[in-house]
């Protein structure tokens, strides 16, 4: 069974959070980015994610309530957040997978047209199967 990586941004964010209920038994993370302020009081994570940047530790709360790991990446500078896109986090993310954990990773992405051809790139680039909505 694979394990989903859920990007979404902007007006992905919606699409990625109703598919991360939908497979939460196959343990997804959710990376969620955004430029303007998010749609929701980031907090925290109470979820551990290896291999995530020092100090990226902001989470949508209701992922973090469902069990669900989330980090969440912008270039506007909110605490707790990877500053970059959140193609870029979930790259800084697959590099510091093993092989075998990086051949079970699908990417779902949902968002803007650049974020879905970054996904697409970046999918390519890893090797791994990439799915849009």
């Amino acid at each position: 069974m694979s394990r989903p990586l859920l990007i979404g941004e902007g007006v992905g964010i919606a699409a990625a959070v109703a598919l991360a209920e939908k497979l939460s038994e196959r343990q997804p993370l959710v990376l969620l980015g955004s430029d303007e302020p998010f749609p929701f009081r980031a907090r925290p994570s109470q979820i551990m994610v290896h291999g995530m940047p020092d100090g990226v530790i902001a989470c949508m709360p209701l992922l973090d309530g469902w069990g669900i790991a989330s980090r969440l990446a912008s270039r506007a500078g909110f605490p707790g957040c990877f500053e970059g896109t959140v193609v870029e986090l979930a790259e800084v993310w697959l590099d510091g997978l093993n092989p075998q954990a990086l051949a079970e990773i699908e990417i779902f992405a949902a968002g803007p047209a650049q974020i879905l051809q970054a996904a697409a790139e970046a999918a390519r680039r890893y090797g791994v199967p990439v799915t849009q909505t």
